[in-house]
C-alpha cells in the first residue's frame, strides 16, 4: 500500500514541546526533535492504520467500536478493505503483543470527491470486522456537530490536542513511538498568505479545513487522518482529522485538518452513531468510552467517573473519589457531573437524587437504596436517599458540576455484621419530564444503568488507607455483601477479574485473598465449594486465596432476601513489587446464563510505592535430635509488623518474633512479616532437620581403656562404627546391634591421641564426633 503524499509539498504533522495539563496530568517522556512522547492513554481514540505487511501508512479516530474515522486520501484509489488493518491500544506503533489489531471490513469514503487539487472533503470512514473492546487504552472520542461545538470553539488562539506516528523531521521514518502536542488555531486568511510566500499557486485554506500553526510545530507524512481534539466542559471532542500542509526541510507551514462538524451529517447517516440527540438529553457517563447511548457498550455500569466523594469540599477542582470518612458532626460531600448530550439547553427545572447502599452486589432497585431494607432481621438499614437538588441550566455539550453534603452513616453500625473496612456505593438519578428514562426501571440496576444514560452508580472501594488489623492479619481491602434481594431462591456465581495485561500484574505483585464469613462459607460448600482459580488458603479462617485472572465462585444458592459478605484483601509481596502504582480489580455477581446482576471495583492504590522494602528471615537450618527442641527466631524488619510461624501443613502455629518447636521428624517451618503500615509482606522457609540416626554420646570423653557410645537408629538394614586413628592412618570398624542403643569400645590398644568416631547406616555416613584417649 502506498503512502499517501498530497502533491510534493505535502506534510503530515511534526511536534514541538507543549503544554498538556489540558488533556493529562501524566508526566511527559523525554522530548525528542520538536516534540514529546506520549501514552496511548492520554489519546485513547488514536488508531494506526497499517498494510498486509504491519507498515502503519496513516492515523484515525475512534468513533466507536465499529467505525474509524480517517481521511480520504489514505484510502482512496482501489484500497481494499481487507488489506487494511486497525491496531488500537498501543503507544508503540509495531509492538502486536499490546492493544488491539483488528482488520476492516468497509471502507466509504467522504461525499464529497476529494482531489489533490482542492483538498475538499478529505475524509472516510472504517468500518470493523469485529469489535474493539473498550478500556483505558482504547476508548471513542465524541466528533463535532453543530450541537456539542459552536464557531467560538473553533475561533482563532483556541488550543488543540494533536496526536500521531508521523514523521519527525524531514528525513525521518515514522515514529515508533505516539507524540502529541498542543497547537493553537489560527485564521485561513494567515494560513494562506503564509503558504503562498511558501507556495505560490497551492491550495487555499477553506472555510471546512481548521489551520493550526507554530512556526517550529507542523504536520508530517504519516499522520493522516489522525485526531484533534479539545475539551470542552470535561467533554473531549474531536473537532478534524489530518488532512494536508506544506512540507520543507527547513520551514514549517501550517497543519490543516478537515472541519469535522462539516461533516457531521455525512457521519451519522453513515455510521448510525449521535454525537448528539435532539432536545434534551443530560446524562451521566458511566466509563470514559460511555458516549451516552442507550443502551451503552458498558460491562461494568457501577464505576461513573462523575461521582465522586470528598472528605473536604474541594470536588469542584479534584476529581479523585475517596473512601468516606466518619466523623460525628461532620459531612463529606459527593459531587455528580451532569452533562448534555443533546442540541437544546436544559430547563433548569430537571432534578437529580442521590442515593447511598452499603457497598454490595445485588442492589436492586430500589429497595437498596430506598431506606426500607435491613442487613440481617434487626441490622442497619442497607441504604436510603441523601438528597434531591435541582439542576442548573447547561448548554448543549457542556456540563455542570452538583455538590451533596452527606452525613455517612457511622461503620461501627456494621461491625456486627463484619469488622472489616466496608464502604458505600452511590446512585445518582436525573428526573426530568423534558428527558424521561429511555426504558422503565426494573429491579436489575445494573440492566438500569445500561439502558438509561440518566441514571449513574459508583461501587468503588479505594485500598489506600491503613489497613484493618483481623484475627493478627493485616487485610488492606474491603467487605462487599453478596446475596439475594430478590424474592424465592436463587442461584448465582461470583467472578474475581482484572481486564487487561497491566492490571493482571496484581496477581504476581500480591496476594489476593477472600475471607468468607460463616454463612458464605456454608453456602459455597453447600454448593459443592465450586471455584476456578481459587483455592483454600486457611480453612479455619474461611480464606480463600487468588491463583490466577478470571477466577470464579460457581452455584452459591441464597434463599429470598439472603445476604452475606465477602472481604477482599491485596497484600503486596516485597520480592515481587514493580512500578505499577495502581490496579483496578473487579468483583462480579451474575445469573448462571452470565447475566450480571452488579458488582464492586476494588482500586488499588500503593499509598508508599518508593517504601523500604524488607525481606523476611527466621535464620538458618538447623540441626537437632529427636525430642530436643529448638528456638525459631526472626530478625526484625525495623518497622511495626506481625510474624506469624506456619507448620509444613500451612496451618498457623504461633504469631511472634520467636516460637520453641519440637518436632518428631524434620520440617519446614513458613514465617510471614506482614508490615502493619501498609499491609506489605514476605516470607522465608526455615528447616529443621531431625537427625533419624546420631551419636547421642560418647562417655567418658576423654577416656582410658574404655568408652560407652549411646546410639539412636532407626529403620536401617545395617550400621557400624569407624573409628579412625591419628592423622587417619588406619581405622577399625564396630558392627552395631540394631536392637540396641549402646556399644563399649575397647581403647586399650590405641596410642594417645585424637580419634573421630563416624556413624554409617545403610553405607551412607550420617554423623560424628571426636573422641580423646588419655
Amino acid at each position: 500500500m502506498k503512502l499517501h503524499i498530497l502533491g510534493q509539498l505535502l506534510v503530515i504533522l511534526s511536534f514541538v514541546f507543549g503544554n498538556f495539563n489540558v488533556f493529562s496530568q501524566s508526566t511527559m517522556n523525554q522530548s525528542i526533535i520538536g516534540g514529546v512522547n506520549i501514552d496511548i492513554n492520554q489519546a485513547p481514540y488514536q488508531v494506526s492504520l497499517q498494510d498486509a505487511n504491519g507498515n502503519h501508512f496513516c492515523g484515525g479516530i475512534i468513533l466507536s467500536d465499529r467505525w474509524i474515522l480517517s481521511a480520504f486520501h489514505c484510502l482512496d484509489e482501489g484500497v481494499i478493505a481487507s488489506n487494511v488493518t486497525v491496531h488500537a491500544g498501543s503507544t508503540d506503533r509495531t509492538d502486536n503483543t499490546k492493544g488491539q489489531r483488528i482488520l476492516a471490513q468497509t471502507i466509504t469514503l467522504g461525499p464529497f470527491g476529494w482531489t489533490t487539487l482542492t483538498r475538499i472533503g478529505d475524509v472516510a470512514l472504517i468500518e470493523l470486522s469485529a469489535p474493539l473492546q473498550f478500556n483505558e487504552n482504547v476508548q471513542p472520542v465524541k466528533y463535532a456537530n453543530l450541537c456539542n461545538t459552536t464557531i467560538n470553539d473553533l475561533s482563532i488562539s483556541k488550543i488543540g490536542f494533536l496526536s500521531g506516528w508521523g514523521r519527525t523531521c524531514w528525513n525521518c521514518s515514522f515514529s515508533q513511538t505516539l507524540k502529541g502536542l498542543e497547537l493553537p488555531i489560527i485564521s485561513s486568511t494567515l494560513a494562506n498568505q503564509i503558504n503562498q510566500a511558501g507556495s505560490p499557486g497551492i491550495s487555499l485554506v477553506t472555510n471546512n479545513m481548521i489551520p493550526f500553526y507554530s512556526s517550529i510545530a507542523g504536520i508530517y507524512t504519516g499522520d493522516s487522518g489522525g485526531p484533534v481534539v479539545i475539551k470542552k466542559n470535561d467533554n473531549k471532542i474531536n473537532i478534524g482529522s489530518a488532512s494536508w500542509g506544506l512540507k520543507h526541510p527547513d520551514t514549517i507551514y501550517p497543519s490543516v485538518y478537515v472541519n469535522v462538524r462539516d461533516y457531521a451529517t455525512w457521519i451519522e447517516t453513515t455510521t448510525g452513531i449521535y454525537a448528539s440527540r435532539s432536545g434534551v438529553d443530560l446524562y451521566l457517563q458511566d466509563r470514559p468510552w460511555d458516549m451516552a447511548n442507550e443502551p451503552n457498550n458498558v460491562d461494568y455500569a457501577w464505576m461513573s467517573e462523575d461521582i465522586w466523594v470528598r472528605n473536604q469540599a474541594d470536588g469542584f477542582t479534584v476529581k479523585e473519589h475517596q473512601n468516606p470518612e466518619f466523623q460525628t458532626g461532620s459531612p463529606v460531600y459527593v459531587y455528580v457531573r451532569v452533562r448534555n448530550n443533546g442540541c437544546e439547553p436544559s430547563l433548569g427545572t430537571e432534578y437529580l437524587t442521590l442515593n447511598w447502599a452499603k457497598a454490595a452486589t445485588d442492589l436492586i432497585w430500589p429497595n437498596a437504596w430506598d431506606g426500607t431494607t435491613k442487613i440481617g432481621q434487626n441490622g442497619p438499614i442497607a441504604g436510603e436517599p441523601i438528597d434531591v437538588k435541582l439542576i442548573p441550566t447547561i448548554e448543549p455539550g457542556s456540563s455542570e458540576i452538583i455538590e451533596f453534603e452527606w452525613t455517612s452513616p457511622n461503620p461501627t453500625d456494621y461491625t456486627g455484621i463484619n469488622p472489616e473496612p466496608w464502604h458505600f456505593c452511590l446512585l445518582a438519578r436525573v428526573e426530568a419530564t423534558n428527558d424521561p428514562m429511555a426504558q422503565q426501571e426494573i429491579s436489575n440496576l445494573n440492566s438500569n444503568v445500561v439502558n438509561n444514560n440518566n441514571i449513574g452508580w459508583k461501587n468503588v472501594t479505594i485500598v489506600n488507607d491503613v489497613p484493618g488489623i483481623v484475627d493478627e492479619e493485616v487485610l488492606p481491602g474491603g467487605v462487599i455483601a453478596i446475596g439475594n434481594m430478590n424474592e424465592g431462591r436463587e442461584t448465582f456465581d461470583f467472578e474475581f477479574v482484572t481486564h487487561d495485561f497491566e492490571n493482571a500484574l496484581i496477581y504476581e505483585e500480591a496476594e489476593v485473598k477472600l475471607t468468607l464469613d460463616e454463612t458464605t462459607w456454608q453456602i459455597w460448600m453447600d454448593g459443592g465449594n465450586q471455584a476456578e482459580n481459587i483455592e483454600i488458603f486457611d480453612e479455619q479462617k474461611r480464606q480463600l486465596l487468588v491463583t490466577n485472572n478470571s477466577a470464579w465462585l460457581k452455584n452459591l444458592s441464597f434463599e429470598s432476601h439472603e445476604r452475606s459478605t465477602i472481604h477482599v484483601s491485596f497484600n503486596f509481596l516485597t520480592e515481587e513489587v514493580t512500578e505499577h502504582s495502581e490496579f483496578d480489580y473487579f468483583v462480579v455477581q451474575r445469573q448462571t446464563d452470565g447475566s450480571i446482576i452488579g458488582g464492586e471495583n476494588y482500586h488499588i492504590i500503593k499509598t508508599n510505592p518508593e517504601r523500604d522494602n524488607f525481606l523476611a528471615s527466621g535464620g538458618s537450618d538447623k540441626n537437632i535430635s529427636k525430642t530436643d527442641s529448638i528456638e525459631l527466631v526472626a530478625s526484625s524488619i525495623g518497622e511495626p509488623a506481625i510474624y506469624n510461624w506456619y507448620n509444613s501443613e500451612g496451618d498457623l502455629i504461633y504469631t511472634g518474633m520467636s516460637i520453641m518447636v519440637s518436632p518428631e521428624i524434620t520440617e519446614k517451618y513458613k514465617l510471614e512479616v506482614i508490615a502493619i503500615e501498609d499491609g506489605y509482606k514476605d516470607y522465608d522457609e526455615v528447616t529443621v532437620n531431625v537427625k533419624q540416626h546420631e551419636i547421642k554420646s560418647i562417655s567418658p570423653n576423654p577416656a582410658s581403656n574404655t568408652a560407652t557410645l549411646v546410639y539412636r537408629i532407626e529403620n536401617a538394614v545395617s550400621a557400624y562404627l569407624q573409628l579412625t586413628t591419628p592423622y587417619g592412618t588406619t581405622s577399625n570398624n564396630y558392627i552395631l546391634d540394631l536392637n540396641q542403643n549402646q556399644i563399649v569400645l575397647d581403647l586399650s590398644s590405641y596410642p594417645i591421641g585424637n580419634y573421630s568416631v563416624i556413624l554409617v547406616v545403610d553405607g551412607v555416613l550420617v554423623d560424628t564426633k571426636s573422641l580423646s584417649k588419655q
